[in-house]
């Protein structure tokens, strides 16, 4: 059974709230690659996993990129929008290229070798499966 909203480790840094302002977005080198927005989380746990599913709404999943260095786990994508041809913009409520990226602390319990994602229907959903140290085990007793 799945229970909704428990943390992986860190809580304050799990959870920011949706496009709580820009912030710096760096490539895998460390450079600045200008401002970008944080998007909205929710993170949840099971038995045998964690599940993350990040709001990627019009986010093609070529413009996605997953990285996981030490024990966090990076989320870096870009939205493209282009004006249909034959068409001239007349209001434009999002602007035409858009950065988004997330991190989450992974902690210990986190097997980085079993992570999966899927990007469906404007949603990024991450499985992280739990470490064998982090399962429940019962002893026994001889």
């Amino acid at each position: 059974m799945m229970n909704a909203m428990i943390p992986l480790s860190n809580l304050d840094q799990i959870f920011n709230t949706f496009f709580a302002g820009p912030n710096e977005c760096r490539s895998t080198e460390g450079e600045s690659r200008g401002a970008c927005l944080t998007p909205r989380a929710n993170v949840y746990e099971g038995d045998q996993e964690y599940r993350i599913e990040l709001e990627m709404a019009g986010v093609d999943r070529k413009n996605v990129q997953i990285d996981v260095e030490g024990e966090v786990l990076t989320v870096k994508a870009t939205r493209e929008t282009e004006i249909p041809e034959g068409f001239k913009a007349r209001r434009r409520e999002h602007a035409p290229k858009l950065s988004l990226q997330r991190s989450f602390r992974l902690g210990k319990e986190i097997d980085a070798d079993g992570i999966n994602a899927k990007l469906d229907n404007g949603v990024l959903q991450l499985s992280l499966r739990k470490s064998e140290r982090a399962l429940p085990r019962r002893i026994e007793i001889k």
